[in-house]
């Protein structure tokens, strides 16, 4: 009727337990730390390079096209969009330049024309009398030479302006908006 107690230490399995529990504990620590880090690190890099992108993206929407984004040795995503949209840039600057070059010559090329013909309606008008229908259609030549030379000289205007050499001012479009209108009644006078 004897009763037998079997034991042994379990001191070492709690030693190996709690052992085990602290490096885990450790390493997840570690883990979030260097995430932490690490996410840190690279969201401060992604927002210098998204904020000089954003830069020179507002120099090229106010008009300079000679202007690039910043590429860096990473060959990463960004890297390649930029990349990519440098090489579109370098496109559109192309285009651009090829249509203010054919903009500019065309406009050159056509007031040589417009002169003559104006010199020949003034000295047609100097030869007949002024109450004959010869000088009115003369006239009406006359000013609509001087409407050609004036949507010309507006696109030589816009072809320089876009060069980015001229200098730009404020302009006050009420103001200008009633000269337009004050024009058109007196061409339509003339006209009539």
């Amino acid at each position: 009727g004897y009763r037998m107690l079997v034991g042994h230490d379990v001191q070492e399995r709690h030693d190996v337990k709690n052992l085990m529990l602290r490096g885990l504990v450790i390493a997840v620590l570690l883990t979030l730390l260097l995430g932490l880090g690490g996410g840190f690190w690279m969201g401060r890099r992604i927002l210098a390079q998204a904020g000089a992108v954003s830069a020179v993206a507002q120099q090229i929407m106010r008009g300079d096209l000679s202007q690039r984004l910043p590429v860096h040795d990473s060959d990463d995503e960004i890297d390649r969009l930029a990349r990519d949209i440098n090489g579109m840039l370098d496109r559109i600057e192309q285009l651009t330049l090829g249509m203010r070059t054919v903009l500019d010559s065309a406009a050159h090329d056509l007031r040589t024309p417009l002169n003559r013909l104006q010199s020949r309606a003034e000295a047609g008008m100097a030869a007949v009398p002024s109450a004959s229908p010869a000088h009115q259609v003369l006239e009406q030549v006359s000013v609509e030479v001087d409407r050609m030379r004036g949507t010309l000289d507006a696109l030589l205007r816009i072809a320089l302006a876009e060069t980015g050499t001229v200098a730009r001012e404020p302009v006050d479009l009420s103001n200008l908006v009633g000269r337009f209108r004050i024009g058109q009644a007196s061409a339509h006078r003339r006209a009539a």
